[in-house]
């Protein structure tokens, strides 16, 4: 068996996990705006908003598993196995299945009175097929299903833990994974799943799956990032090499490969593109996946030399993503409803829908989530901070 053993707490990809999920309440909120399918149909639309939805998209989920799977092995580690079966229990599978009968309906109601359908959001979007078609196809678990993912990567990781427990595995070898010759084997690899991803154009980046079952491609797609993240954490990068070159990588993503990716992705099959028809598809997912690798790497370097330290308020702020990212879409909606005829410019309707709503979810965890069994099912138990005793004479 694994020993538990001390290992320091990694802030910096703390703060990021908290940052992708706060990433997807500004997706949301911008959706209505977008042009893209979504309950709420703004008024007010511009392109800018789908290509700000698909600029981030692309990479926020896969850097999320990434991160994922580094803290689902550092506990493995830590703790030992049991522990992190029990960790997890508690933090993800019950708060998804809490969610599953209070939120999933909530926003099955919000929607379908925003859009005015007689059915629900879930409803309206299932499509017909065999027994398993439905399981995999009949959306349940809307926004949260990246959470009933991870159930089933922790699962695997789990059963794979164990024979390596077993067979006294002590890790991969560095260079493959701490070194950029990583790329040369990340990229074709999650080409794979990718490749069967993207058949509702115009798409970019892996595509989304909220059924019970999980689609194998998606699945495939978020185990490799899921994998890559539990190895690096066995690597033990003291000297940051991942990521060290995010000055460079990070505008390569967002000024080379964004454009081209989105470029590749307007096009529909069948209709001429930046290349030769029979060269279009395998560009367009090797720029998709590299765009995802690129992203992720790079902002883990960034937050790594930004944060060295711990931080009381990113502490916080990453406590209270959890809560915000569970509960927000049905506000999001009711808020983008009321605003939808509103003559403003959608950046404004965008910032008044998107902060209010997280002003509102903050203000609700810190009075009536955070220090309550919701709190502590979410983020461990916290104590509130002794008061200061007055002065005297004050």
């Amino acid at each position: 068996m694994t020993a538990p053993r001390a290992i320091p707490r990694r802030h910096d990809l703390d703060a990021l996990r908290a940052i992708a999920m706060l990433a997807g309440v500004a997706l949301h909120s911008a959706l209505a705006y977008s042009g893209l399918p979504w309950p709420v149909q703004d008024t007010r639309q511009h392109v800018a908003f789908a290509w700000f939805y698909l600029a981030v998209h692309g990479f926020r989920l896969p850097l999320f598993f990434l991160v994922s799977g580094f803290f689902t092995a550092m506990l493995w580690r830590k703790r030992g196995l049991r522990a992190l079966v029990e960790h997890r229990a508690r933090r993800v599978l019950l708060p998804c299945l809490l969610a599953l009968v209070t939120v999933v309906p909530l926003v099955n109601w919000v929607s379908a009175r925003a859009s005015g359908a007689e059915r629900g959001w879930a409803a309206a979007n299932a499509t017909a097929g065999s027994l398993v078609a439905q399981f995999i196809d009949r959306p349940v678990f809307h926004h949260l299903w990246f959470l009933w993912y991870l159930c089933w990567l922790v699962a695997a990781f789990a059963l794979a833990a164990r024979v390596a427990e077993r067979a006294g595995w002590n890790g991969p070898p560095r260079a493959p994974i701490l070194s950029p010759a990583r790329y040369l084997w990340l990229v074709p690899l999650t080409m794979a799943p990718q490749w069967f991803m993207g058949e509702l154009y115009p798409s970019f980046g892996p595509d989304t799956s909220t059924g019970v079952l999980p689609a194998l491609p998606v699945l495939l797609y978020y185990a490799i990032f899921f994998l890559f993240g539990a190895l690096y954490f066995d690597c033990d990068d003291a000297a940051a090499r991942v990521g060290s070159r995010w000055r460079l990588t990070l505008p390569v993503g967002l000024l080379v490969l964004l454009p081209l990716g989105l470029a590749f992705a307007m096009v529909r099959p069948g209709e001429p593109g930046l290349v030769a028809q029979p060269l279009h598809r395998p560009l367009a997912v090797a720029i998709e996946v590299s765009y995802a690798w690129v992203m992720s790497f790079g902002l883990m370097g960034l937050f790594r030399e930004m944060l060295r330290r711990e931080s009381r308020v990113l502490r916080y702020i990453s406590d209270a993503s959890y809560w915000l990212y569970l509960a927000h879409v049905p506000l999001i909606i009711a808020a983008q409803a009321i605003v939808r005829d509103w003559p403003l410019p959608p950046v404004l309707k965008l910032a008044l829908v998107c902060g209010g709503v997280s002003g509102l979810l903050l203000l609700v965890y810190e009075t009536s989530v955070r220090y309550t069994w919701l709190g502590t099912m979410l983020n461990g138990p916290r104590q509130r901070a002794p008061r200061v005793a007055a002065r005297a004479g004050s």
